[in-house]
């Protein structure tokens, strides 16, 4: 009975520390982030939507803390008229030029499978925050969910709206 209250306790305790925010100062590196990294595409007959990701280890002022994170750029087509195209900005991506999507893992319950992220819609002047859900596959997929209630970044305030539509499915490329 002893053994079975002691490893109730350690286990407990384990998953205190892992739904803990990440300290002052802390450096974390995420290898399950690497599944989201490339090239996705979602179409149907009248809309393109590409989503490019790349890791970065972003240190972040705001946290002072260091971290992977993801940064990467999309570009949205509408019958055959590019709405919105960030897709050049990709590989300068870095510590000094964010791009126009930044994902992060959500704390304070991480899942490998569910991220957080903010999405530059340049078109109604405002950053959007989305959902990401990773589906394991042949081939993998992301299904995207924009929450709609974005923040003017341009000229506040933002035109009302979105410019993707609200939910769609990207296919690895």
């Amino acid at each position: 009975m002893k053994k079975l209250l002691i490893i109730s306790v350690l286990f407990l305790t384990s998953l205190t520390t892992l739904c803990q925010p990440p300290a002052v100062g802390a450096d974390i590196y995420r290898p399950e982030l690497d599944k989201f990294v490339g090239t996705w595409k979602f179409t149907n007959s009248t809309q393109e939507i590409i989503f490019m990701f790349k890791k970065v280890h972003y240190y972040s002022n705001g946290l002072k803390m260091t971290e992977d994170v993801l940064m990467g750029s999309h570009k949205y087509t509408q019958n055959g008229v590019v709405i919105e195209d960030h897709l050049a900005a990709f590989p300068l991506l870095g510590q000094t030029k964010k791009g126009s999507l930044l994902v992060w893992v959500n704390w304070p319950s991480p899942d490998p499978n569910n991220l957080k992220g903010n999405m530059v819609d340049s078109p109604k002047k405002q950053t959007q925050p989305f959902t990401l859900q990773y589906v394991s596959g042949t081939p993998a997929q992301l299904v995207c969910h924009i929450d709609g209630n974005g923040e003017g970044f341009v000229a506040a305030p933002g035109i009302p709206g979105i410019t993707l539509p609200v939910d769609f499915t990207l296919v690895k490329q």
